[in-house]
């Protein structure tokens, strides 16, 4: 038999859980609600961008110095978070406009370098600490609809990114993308390291 002191922690904790989920809800920065846990219609991939899409790229090669995650989430044109990219704990966030995400979206999920799983679940982009060190570049999309993920043979890390700049008219997002594949010896021509000096000082 279960005390009844025990039995009132209990429900206080259910009922701060209950209360707390929608509290985490509204307290994203996109307008669409995307609460981790919840579920879609595990259709990431077919659907249309809308705000609620956030897309992750992490490859963390075995013995090489730790790589932070390049996460690209949509705000609105007057957010002032918008072209910038400070590290969150799901990496580096480069924020970006609506139309930019309608671009980039389709432009990752139709490469023809990745195979894609999708689920109905809605993920947490967590903590890069806790992902898996592969061979492979892993690319997670998460949405009202669920999640999705594919990953990308080492050897086509560069000739799969390279094409989405074009996708990319947020100049700080573009900047931060060029350089993060810089991190597996990718070559961008003309690329400019000073173009955001406050960059390691500030940590945007």
């Amino acid at each position: 038999m279960i005390p009844i002191n025990r039995l009132a922690q209990i429900s206080w904790l259910i009922l701060i859980a209950l209360v707390s989920a929608p509290l985490l809800c509204y307290a994203q920065t996109t307008t669409t609600c995307v609460c981790p846990g919840q579920t879609g219609d595990g259709n990431v991939l077919n659907s249309p961008a809308d705000e609620s899409v956030a897309i992750r790229f992490f490859f963390q090669p075995p013995r090489d110095y730790f790589h932070v995650p390049l996460v690209f989430r949509v705000v609105d044109q007057k957010d002032p978070s918008l072209n910038t990219a400070p590290i969150l704990d799901s990496g580096r966030t480069a924020y970006i406009t609506l139309s930019d995400m309608q671009r980039l979206l389709p432009a990752v999920t139709h490469s023809r370098f990745a195979s894609w799983r999708q689920a109905e679940v809605i993920e947490v982009l967590g903590s890069p600490r806790v992902l898996d060190l592969a061979e492979t570049m892993d690319i997670t999309i998460i949405s009202s609809h669920g999640t999705a993920r594919a990953v990308v043979d080492a050897k086509k890390v560069c000739e799969t990114l390279k094409p989405l700049d074009s996708a990319l008219k947020t100049s700080r997002a573009l900047w931060e993308f060029q350089l993060f594949r810089q991190g597996y010896d990718c070559k961008v021509p003309g690329f400019n390291y000073d173009a955001y000096p406050e960059r390691n000082t500030k940590n945007r």
